[in-house]
C-alpha cells in the first residue's frame, strides 16, 4: 500500500491515494499495480482523476501492462484531458502503452490516444483524442485509439479539430490507428500487428480524404501494410494508394504501391510497383511510375532499383514499357 501526495502522480504531477504496486515498479515503470486510486490533479501521465483502477501483467498507464476495471473522473483520461469511465483494458498495457482496452467511455474531451483496444467509446466536451474538438459514438477495436496502434470504427468528431489536428472529422473510420497526427479524413482504415501510422504495426486497408495522410499532408486511398510498419516507418506496405499532395513524410503522390522487404517508400527496404506523381516521390522531388526495388532500398535509398520510370527529374529505365494513358499521363508497364 503506498500513498502519495502534494506534487505528482507517476509521469505527472497530481496526488495518487491507496495504490499498491508490486513485481518491479509503478505506473510508467515496470511492475504490477492494482487497485489504485488517484484524484487531485491528475492520473499517470495526466491531469485527471482516476478512481478504482486494477491492472495486472506488467505495468499501468504509460507503461506495459494490462488495467482491468478502470474508472476515471474529473477532467481527464490517462495521458488526455477528459473523463474516463468503466474502462477495461487486456493484452499488455493502458493509454499511451501497448495493451488492450475494452468497454471504456470517455467524457469532458478526450478518449485514450494510446495503443490497446477501445470498444463502444464515448467522448464529449471539447476534443478528440490528443486534439481539441469532440467525438461521440466512437468504437474501437484491434490494439489502439488515434494516434497509436489500435483500430477505431464509427467515429464522429465535431466542435474544431480532428486528433492531433485542426479540421472537423464526422463519421469517419480507422482502424490500425490512422487519422491522428494528420489534418484530414481518414475512412475505412484497417491496422493489424501492433501499430499506427508512423508507427511499427500492419495496416491494411486504409483509406483516407479531406488533405493528409497519416503525418503527412496528402491523401491515401487504399492502403495495405504488413511486415511491421506503416508508412514513414519500417514494415511492409502493400497495395497503396494516395491522392492529394503528398506520399508519408513526403510531397507527393503515390498510387499502387508495394513494398517488402523491411520497409516503405522514404525507408530502407524493398519497393515493387508504386507509382508516384503530384510533385514527387517518397522524400524526393520527382514523379516515378511503376518502379521496382530490390536490394535493400527505394529510390532515394541505397538499394537497387529495377524497371523504373520517372518524370520531371528522375531518370527512365530502359526496360520500362509505355502501354497507354491511366487518368491522363502516361501509363508504363512492367514486363510480366
Amino acid at each position: 500500500m503506498i500513498t502519495a501526495r502534494g506534487g505528482g502522480t507517476p509521469a505527472s504531477r497530481g496526488e495518487v491515494l491507496r495504490y499498491t504496486t508490486w513485481g518491479g515498479g509503478t505506473p510508467a515503470s515496470r511492475g504490477e499495480v492494482l487497485r489504485y486510486n488517484t484524484w487531485g490533479g491528475g492520473t499517470s501521465a495526466s491531469q485527471g482523476d482516476v478512481l478504482r483502477c486494477t491492472a495486472r501483467g506488467g505495468g499501468t498507464s504509460a507503461s506495459q501492462g494490462e488495467v482491468l476495471r478502470c474508472t476515471a473522473r474529473g477532467g481527464g483520461t490517462p495521458a488526455s484531458q477528459g473523463e474516463v469511465l468503466w474502462c477495461t483494458a487486456r493484452g499488455g498495457g493502458t493509454s499511451a502503452s501497448q495493451g488492450e482496452v475494452l468497454r471504456c467511455s470517455a467524457r469532458g474531451g478526450d478518449t485514450l490516444a494510446s495503443q490497446g483496444e477501445v470498444l463502444r467509446c464515448s467522448a464529449r466536451g471539447g476534443g478528440t483524442p490528443a486534439s481539441q474538438g469532440e467525438v461521440l459514438q466512437c468504437t474501437a477495436r484491434g490494439g489502439g485509439t488515434p494516434e497509436s496502434q489500435g483500430e477505431v470504427l464509427r467515429c464522429t468528431s465535431w466542435g474544431g479539430g480532428t486528433p492531433a489536428s485542426r479540421g472537423e472529422v464526422l463519421r469517419y473510420n480507422t482502424w490500425g490507428g490512422g487519422t491522428s497526427a494528420s489534418q484530414g479524413e481518414v475512412l475505412r482504415c484497417t491496422a493489424r500487428g501492433g501499430g499506427t501510422s508512423t508507427s511499427q504495426g500492419e495496416v491494411l486497408r486504409c483509406t483516407a480524404r479531406g488533405g493528409g495522410t497519416p503525418a503527412s499532408q496528402g491523401e491515401v486511398l487504399q492502403c495495405t501494410a504488413r511486415g511491421g510498419g506503416t508508412p514513414a516507418s519500417q514494415g511492409e506496405v502493400l497495395q497503396c494508394t494516395a491522392r492529394g499532395g503528398g506520399t508519408p513524410e513526403s510531397q507527393g503522390e503515390v498510387l499502387r504501391c508495394t513494398s517488402w522487404g523491411g520497409g516503405t517508400p522514404a525507408s530502407r527496404g524493398e519497393v515493387l510497383r508504386y507509382n508516384t506523381w503530384g510533385g514527387g516521390t517518397s522524400a524526393s522531388q520527382g514523379e516515378v511510375l511503376r518502379c521496382t526495388a530490390r536490394g535493400g532500398g527505394t529510390s532515394t535509398s541505397q538499394g537497387e532499383v529495377l524497371r523504373c520510370t520517372a518524370r520531371g527529374g528522375a531518370p527512365l529505365h530502359p526496360r520500362v514499357r509505355c502501354c497507354g494513358a491511366l487518368l491522363g499521363v502516361g501509363h508504363p508497364c512492367i514486363p510480366g
